[in-house]
């Protein structure tokens, strides 16, 4: 299926507090990048694309609105213990909101592995991911490498385990943890994904 404008304004509505500026070129980068990630059932469609509603405040931002100073100290995203300003350089970007040191090295990495030829470094230019190009890519690698189209394809009423919060999760909700660390703006994103099954068929 063809991914148009048209389709992300209508699962996005709001979409148009920006005017819909990033949406050509968010169409234009999923019609190029999910081919290649298979990327191509009407529920792995569907899943993805009203995450990335979501994520983006319907497509208007592909930069986190808060400041990144939160993540200053976050080790755990591998930026330095010190406040030194990483955590604003490495704030969240991309459709799935790349953060943090570790994140960005690991894409640069990536993005380098596949193409040797046209080298990139997201953790020396972070700005790049806020591009529809690599910040469609960058979700479809994250999407890729935590076998989501698998999940995405199960059926709405099926139920996978999750063994680290010892509970039974819906696809929708386990997509989400895998995106989100946990159900932030769950409801949200159901709304995204019920307008998304109508319109993607």
């Amino acid at each position: 299926m063809i991914i148009t404008t048209d389709i992300l304004k209508a699962i996005a509505p709001g979409s148009k507090k920006t005017g819909g500026k990033h949406l050509p070129g968010l169409a234009l980068w999923m019609n190029h990048w999910f081919p290649g990630f298979k990327i191509d059932t009407i529920g792995e469609l569907c899943h993805f694309i009203s995450q990335a509603a979501h994520e983006t405040d319907s497509f208007n931002a592909l930069e986190e609105y808060a400041t990144g100073d939160a993540y200053d100290t976050r080790t755990d995203l591998g930026n330095t213990p010190q406040k030194d300003g990483d955590g604003r350089k490495l704030k969240g970007r991309g459709i799935f909101m790349t953060t943090g040191a570790l994140n960005y090295k690991k894409a640069t990495l990536e993005w380098n592995e596949d193409f040797p030829e046209n080298k990139i470094d997201f953790f020396v230019t972070p700005e790049l991911l806020e591009l529809p190009e690599y910040a469609v890519w960058s979700a479809c690698q994250y999407w890729s490498q935590r076998s989501l189209d698998l999940i995405a394809n199960m059926g709405d009423d099926r139920r996978v385990w999750v063994n680290r919060l010892n509970r039974y999760l819906y696809p929708l909700e386990y997509i989400t943890w895998r995106i989100n660390g946990g159900f932030n703006g769950l409801s949200e994103r159901k709304k995204f994904y019920e307008r998304a099954k109508s319109i993607i068929v």
